[in-house]
């Protein structure tokens, strides 16, 4: 309804072979659909006893990577400042026909799949859009322009098929409700939008496997800002974005301090050498970790972390 927050757990059902990139896909998937606040379940468990064993995965100092965390955490506490910025550019909402939903097994499905279908074809379609119910739609103020849902104004309703909406609903909805051209072809590209009293903030996900080139509609200029490192540099309109990478575009014709760009180079690795092994042992008294400053004997069962420098 137009508020600035918006959170969500996640990760509690995965296992600790949860990875950094399947960690930032899965949050950035969110983000570019309005998520600003994350919860990565379950982040502040404790290393002992029942604490160590009640749910994976679980961040603690006993753990492979933990000292890594702080570079998503990093990523994460920039991109949330970020999404919370200007204001949603949002016009267009999806009708979520509960009604339906609780009917017989043949309706409900008929509904859920109808729902489903209308999201994901908006989603094709790049148009950003909420979900609203009979709730909303009956507490909302109505004008020539749209259905004002606190400080959304919604000027395309999008209704899947359904039998059981009702009549004070249809009647108020009526005037807005808007049929979207189908969009077949899945596209890999979702981009959510933040007006600024400056210009136009611009995240663009890539929720496909290959690299995507991606270009906006630009009358300024265009930075981009990287969450990773806070460097800010210059852009043209030619935009790639790799697998699971949200592309953060500032367009402004104000002037930014930029960071030159640098030419990309490659450098082969080898002749790597231990530095130190940790090894980590779960027993009903917590997690162990034991540190060898020589190496050690790796079996199947070895589960660590070894630091390499070359």
């Amino acid at each position: 309804n137009g508020g600035n927050l918006a959170v969500s757990e996640s990760f509690a059902v995965c296992g600790d072979g949860l990875t950094p990139d399947e960690f930032r896909y899965a949050l950035n998937y969110q983000a570019v659909r309005g998520i600003n606040v994350f919860n990565a379940m379950i982040t502040t468990a404790g290393d002992k006893k029942m604490q160590a064993l009640v749910q994976r995965p679980v961040f603690t100092s006993a753990k492979p990577g933990f000292y890594n965390m702080n570079h998503i955490n990093t990523y994460y506490k920039r991109l949330s400042y970020l999404l919370r910025l200007g204001e949603p550019q949002i016009d267009t909402a999806l009708y979520i026909p509960c009604a339906d939903f609780w009917a017989n097994e043949e309706k409900s499905k008929k509904a859920s799949e109808s729902y489903i279908k209308k999201g994901v074809m908006l989603e094709n379609s790049n148009v950003e859009f909420d979900i609203i119910d009979d709730y909303a739609i009956l507490s909302a103020s109505i004008s020539d322009d749209g259905l004002r849902v606190g400080d959304m104004l919604y000027k395309n309703i999008v209704v899947p098929e359904c039998e059981f909406m009702p009549d004070e609903v249809i009647e108020r909805i009526k005037p807005f409700i808007k049929e979207y051209e189908c969009v077949e072809e899945k596209s890999n590209i979702r981009i959510m939008k933040r007006k600024l009293p400056s210009g136009m903030l611009y995240f663009i996900f890539n929720e496909g496997i290959n690299k995507e080139n991606v270009k906006i509609d630009a009358v300024d200029k265009l930075y981009r800002l990287n969450a990773v490192s806070s460097e800010i540099t210059k852009t043209k309109n030619a935009i790639e974005v790799v697998s699971g990478d949200i592309a953060i575009i500032y367009e402004t014709d104000c002037e930014l301090d930029t960071v030159s760009d640098e030419v990309e180079y490659s450098v082969d690795l080898k002749e790597f050498t231990t530095v130190k092994m940790k090894k980590f042992t779960i027993t009903l008294e917590g997690i162990c970790m034991e540190e060898f400053s020589e190496p050690i004997e790796m079996t199947d069962e070895f589960s660590g972390e070894i630091t390499y420098q070359t």
